[in-house]
């Protein structure tokens, strides 16, 4: 891709008239910069990429994007915000793969990473090809790969949703923490559906107020439907027993549906009995009521069952074929586990470092 055509997909618009080599690769480590690479400057915490352009040029760098000039010999594109531009420009170069894909982003405090794998295994009991991104690994198909964080940033971000293009993968569902959005990591990513689970205290040593951590929840609805694709419904899957949600209705333009079990709403739990092996509770939705027994236990488990329920229906698939799925799901290992050896005693294996988290266990 030439470079004035790269750097046509940013907004606001940047007026460069310069050389327009072919560029072959997007990176931001000096080190991997290579003939034709765009080098793009990151000014970290303790690291700032602009010290090391010239070496990044000296490797091959044909063009550098940054946020001040500099004294290098490529063409040099300033941009007011070069972690946003990556993400957009890295997007681009891989041809917008996430607009090819059914995208599912889960954000909340807790239970992220309990739902998007419910949420995929209903995608794969529909007879789909997933893909997943969070906390624990990234997968497409079968194929395992480590991950360094929950989301991570937008160069990897974008090439392994080409790669799942390219796998031929139908829907990706990834957790999307404050973090990235804040970072602007998945600034370019095209979800089709956003859910919600919980806002709880978490996160304050970045984000410093509770208010500052809801907003940057928000982004995620701020952005659905504002963008990209409007070809492509969107919708937000929002927990109406959480304050936070009535705010992130208000920010977003896409369709919405929510879930609870004390308050009202559009999937509802109600009659619920719990035991040591399962839970089970009448489903109130629009399509009337329907049992649901599941192997999972915690009132937790109820509202990510319930916010994966909801990211599978306004995704199109039938009710009752996911309630066979999630009827069939039992946990995630190390997320409240059970673990079960014959022993005449219950073993369980928990990710609990919050206080909310043991409250509603």
């Amino acid at each position: 891709m030439k470079l004035h055509e790269l750097i046509g997909y940013l907004h606001p618009f940047v007026d460069y008239k310069g050389e327009n080599p072919e560029i072959t690769s997007i990176e931001n480590d000096n080190r991997r910069a290579t003939p034709g690479s765009l080098f793009i400057c990151i000014k970290g915490y303790t690291v700032d990429g602009h010290d090391f352009a010239e070496s990044a040029v000296k490797n091959g760098a044909a063009a550098v994007l940054a946020e001040r000039e500099l004294p290098v010999n490529v063409p040099v594109i300033v941009v007011k915000d070069t972690v946003r531009a990556m993400a957009v420009l890295a997007d681009a170069f891989y041809g917008q793969p996430s607009q090819k894909l059914h995208m599912v982003g889960i954000t909340g405090t807790n239970g992220k990473t309990t739902t998007s794998h419910i949420i995929e295994q209903i995608f794969k009991d529909a007879g789909q090809k997933t893909g997943l991104i969070g906390t624990m690994y990234t997968k497409i198909g079968e194929q395992i790969f480590e991950v360094k964080n929950t989301t991570p940033e937008s160069l990897t971000l974008q090439k392994t949703f080409k790669r799942m293009v390219d796998e031929q993968v139908d829907t990706a569902v990834m957790e999307v923490s404050s973090h990235a959005l804040v970072y602007g990591r998945v600034h370019g990513t095209d979800y089709n559906v956003a859910v919600f689970t919980n806002l709880t205290q978490d996160h304050l040593d970045y984000h410093k107020t509770m208010e500052e951590y809801r907003k940057a929840k928000g982004l995620l609805f701020s952005q659905l439907g504002n963008a990209f694709n409007h070809e492509k419904p969107k919708f937000a899957v929002l927990n109406s027993d959480d304050p936070a949600s009535d705010e992130f209705a208000m920010l977003t333009t896409a369709h919405i549906l929510t879930y609870g079990i004390d308050n009202h709403a559009d999937l509802q739990a109600i009659n619920i009995a719990m035991s040591a092996s399962g839970t089970s509770f009448d489903l109130v939705s629009p399509f009337g009521v329907k049992k649901v027994n599941i192997q999972l236990i915690g009132k937790f488990s109820i509202y990510n069952v319930l916010a994966s329920i909801g990211a599978a229906l306004v995704s199109g698939l039938p009710l009752e074929d996911i309630i066979a799925s999630v009827e069939g799901v039992k946990g995630v290992s190390g997320r409240f586990e059970v673990v079960d050896a014959g022993q005449d005693f219950s073993v369980i294996v928990d990710y609990a470092i919050l206080l909310t988290v043991l409250k509603m266990s």
